[in-house]
This record gives C-alpha cells, sequence and structure tokens, in this order.
C-alpha cells in the first residue's frame, strides 16, 4: 500500500482502517467505538503477557509504537509505560488519536509523524511495537523500516513485530488465487463487490516478507533470540516477532 492510500484510508475510514471489521466503519463506529478499544486492550494485555513470560518483566518507560492509527493500542500502553510515542503517517489519525486520548483521560501519549528515518522518534525505547501495520507496507521499504525500528530499541529493551510472510503453500491453484485476489485491483473489487462491499470501497494490498530476511535484520541489531508465534487473518499468513535487546 502506498501512502497516498494510507491518507486516503485516514480521511474516509479511519476506525476501519486501523481495524477492518464491519462494526468499525465510519457509519458505524459512535455506537462500537468502546468496542473497538478493547480490542487495543486485548491484544496488548496479549503481547506483553507472551514477552514477559519468555523474557521477563519489560521496563516501565518509553514505548514506540509504530503505526498508530487512532491510539487503539497507544491507550492501553499508557496505562502501562510512562510514556507512549505514536508514530502515524496520517493526520487525519493523528488528529482522531488525540481526541480519543482525551475522550479517555490519557495525558501520556505523544502523536508524531512518520517517515521512513523515524525522525520524530528520538531516543531508545524499552518497547517497540509494531502490530497489522507492516503487513501493508511494501516488503523491501518494510524490512529497512523494521532495521530502523530495532536500532531503537534501548539496552534490555524489548521488541513486538507484526508482519506477513511468504505462505507456505505448494499447489499452484492455492498460491494464483492468493496472488489474484491480493495484487490485482480489478479483482480484488471484484471479491469486494461478490462480497456487498461496492465497487469503491477502499482496499488493503497484503505484504509478502521474507521472514528470513526479518530475523537478520533482529540478529544486525543486538537480538539473536527471538520468539515466533503463527496467526492467521483470513488466508493471511502473519507471525509475531518478539525479542529482548542482548537476548
Amino acid at each position: 500500500m502506498s501512502d497516498t492510500q494510507w491518507l486516503e484510508w485516514g480521511r474516509k475510514n479511519p476506525y476501519y482502517g486501523v481495524y477492518s471489521e464491519d462494526r468499525f466503519h465510519t457509519s458505524n463506529i459512535e455506537a462500537t467505538k468502546g468496542e473497538f478499544f478493547a480490542t487495543g486492550e486485548a491484544n496488548v494485555s496479549w503481547m506483553l503477557g507472551r514477552a514477559e513470560q519468555y523474557f521477563g518483566p519489560l521496563g516501565k518507560g518509553r514505548v514506540l509504537e509504530f503505526g498508530a492509527g487512532v491510539a487503539r493500542m497507544s491507550i492501553p500502553l499508557a496505562s502501562r509505560f510512562e510514556t507512549v510515542i505514536g508514530v502515524e503517517l496520517s493526520p487525519d489519525m493523528r488528529a482522531e488519536a488525540v481526541k480519543n486520548c482525551q475522550l479517555y483521560n490519557v495525558e501520556n501519549v505523544e502523536m508524531v509523524p512518520s517517515d521512513d528515518d523515524l525522525s520524530h522518534a528520538s531516543g531508545e525505547f524499552d518497547l517497540v511495537l509494531s502490530y497489522i501495520v507492516l503487513q501493508h507496507v511494501d516488503a523491501r521499504r518494510g524490512v529497512m523500516l523494521i532495521d530502523k525500528l530495532l536500532s531503537k530499541v534501548g539496552p534490555s529493551g524489548v521488541a513486538i513485530l507484526q508482519a506477513s510472510v511468504k505462505r507456505p503453500e505448494r499447489r499452484l491453484s492455492d498460491r494464483l488465487r492468493y496472488h489474484l485476489r491480493h495484487n490485482l485491483p480489478v479483482l480484488a473489487a471484484t471479491y469486494r463487490f461478490l462480497r456487498g462491499k461496492g465497487w469503491n470501497t477502499l482496499s488493503m494490498r497484503m505484504s509478502e516478507y521474507d521472514p528470513i530476511a526479518i530475523l537478520a535484520a533482529f540478529s544486525r541489531n543486538g537480538m539473536k533470540d527471538v520468539l515466533l508465534s503463527e496467526h492467521y487473518q483470513g488466508d493471511v499468513l502473519t507471525f509475531h516477532f518478539t525479542a529482548r535487546k542482548g537476548g
């Protein structure tokens, strides 16, 4: 997905863009906002619990969340850490995140613009986290971003990054169907139309990362003991990569 496409999501359908369930569409979100933020609490609780189970207690200082969106996860992170820096490309989403922090009386989240150098997120962090974000970034660009993110992890800090990866199907028909659905805009639009979404519904391209390239980035940044967790989002295979610097 291009930056321009993501900016369009931020303008037209920010909550659904962050967490793509029909109940979180712009037309529904006023009635379901509580449910939306409950999903963020559940995700944060699971990811941090798993990290602490394998790597021990986390530092409670600074967090960098890459692709913070409308603060779905930044808000629950704020109750667990001193400072949360939410990096987000879309100015519309950043503005919405600020409103949501005010709504939930959260004062220790700072939303900053995103760029490929992470120039607005200075210093080191006890936790660097990104969930359901990198999967929409072109894989070559994404691996470079992962390197940058991991360079921000401080001594004994932890990184939790999620990305979609190359699928293991052996049958040609399965590989072809996946490619057509996720990489050809006309067929993707047809698929959405048949599901009752409308021809003009925005779509999100899912990238396929080489997990070895991601593991190499962890190794380059002093994290060689990496915990992998496999998850499917529909027909998309994703991995959670979790590691402690120096581990």
